[in-house]
């Protein structure tokens, strides 16, 4: 990877109408998508934007206890939610949250039999354009989906494994 080039999550694929939020989300990335392309770094040069896919939408139902009903309800005052009521939770799932070291990638794949194929292909896609971007390094895939659950990704595991 050079100092010009940079990933950008990316929406290939139509969103499901149930998740407002995926809409949301494609609008956010077409804006940075405007806002990279007409960049160019400090030397002048045009930065090169390489579209990283984003994994199918993983949630669970829950039901929403106290601390979360507390929070939303003081940030937000008009939602109108319940406490106890099922919601979904969404996993923060995606490629561009992964550990990068001298030799390796430890990059997220999220494909199991009980997902939908396109996954399977959007975990070759990401794998492939690490590769490509990042010749030397090898790729090392797993599935980081509960920690994606918990908010967090691939990066956040420093935190939790003891450091000498």
């Amino acid at each position: 990877m050079n100092d010009t080039t940079v990933f950008l999550a990316w929406e290939f694929s139509s969103p499901d109408t149930a998740f407002p939020l995926r809409q949301m989300n494609i609008k956010s990335m077409k804006i940075n998508l405007d806002i990279l392309e007409n960049t160019r770094d400090w030397r002048g040069k045009k930065i090169q934007v390489v579209k990283m896919p984003i994994p199918v939408l993983f949630y669970k139902m829950s039901e929403l206890d106290r601390g979360t009903y507390d929070y939303l309800r003081s940030e937000y005052p008009n939602l109108d939610i319940d406490l106890g009521q099922e919601i979904k939770i969404v996993a923060c799932a995606g490629y561009l949250n992964y550990l990068i070291s001298n030799e390796i990638i430890i990059l997220p794949s999220y494909w199991t039999s009980n997902v939908p194929l396109i996954q399977k292909e959007n975990d070759s896609i990401a794998k492939f354009l690490f590769q490509k971007y990042y010749p030397e390094r090898e790729i090392i895939q797993i599935n980081p989906l509960r920690l994606n659950y918990a908010g967090g990704g691939m990066h956040c595991t420093y935190y939790a494994v003891p450091q000498n």
